[in-house]
């Protein structure tokens, strides 16, 4: 379960398959809480199609999902208005990535998409407002953070061992 930060929305992965019944498909259900009724919207993905990764924008009504296998694909959609006035929709899509984590800034429209491994840290930052990579950095980033404005992002690196040669 994934809290919207303003607590409008609550999205729920749910796998609803069993062995009498496999399904061929994944669902996230969006809870639209402060509505009436709490109207519910279904994304539906295809079983291969692992969830590695989903997380709101904070204060927004965006969101995005790592998903796929071996060289999975980042995804960005919207949810505005319920039912009567959905306007839910994929905003855009990355190619395959080794990435595995989703960061968005503070204040919303930029995120970072990173690995966070000391082989794989590599940094995208993604403008969601112009649906376009702002830059891409190689990193051996092992922990990654915002600061609450969201003008500047900060990175750890581990330590590098000295191992004597032979």
């Amino acid at each position: 379960m994934h809290w919207q930060s303003d607590g409008n929305y609550l999205a729920v992965l749910l796998d609803q398959s069993s062995e009498r019944h496999p399904s061929a498909y994944i669902n996230i259900a969006i809870f639209e809480l402060k509505k009436p009724h709490i109207p519910v919207e279904f994304f539906e993905f295809e079983r291969e199609s692992k969830i590695v990764a989903f997380a709101w924008e904070p204060k927004g009504h965006r969101f995005g999902v790592i998903q796929g296998g071996y060289n999975p694909s980042i995804n960005f959609y919207t949810i505005k208005g319920g039912p009567e006035n959905c306007s839910r929709r994929k905003l855009s899509t990355l190619a395959s990535t080794k990435e595995k984590f989703l960061f968005w800034s503070p204040g919303g429209r930029f995120i970072v998409i990173v690995g966070l491994t000391p082989y794989s840290g590599e940094l995208t930052f993604y403008d969601v407002d112009l649906l376009q990579v702002l830059a891409t950095k190689k990193t051996m980033a092992m922990n990654i953070q915002w600061n609450p404005t969201g003008r500047f992002v900060a990175t750890r690196c581990p330590p590098f061992s000295k191992k004597k040669m032979d």
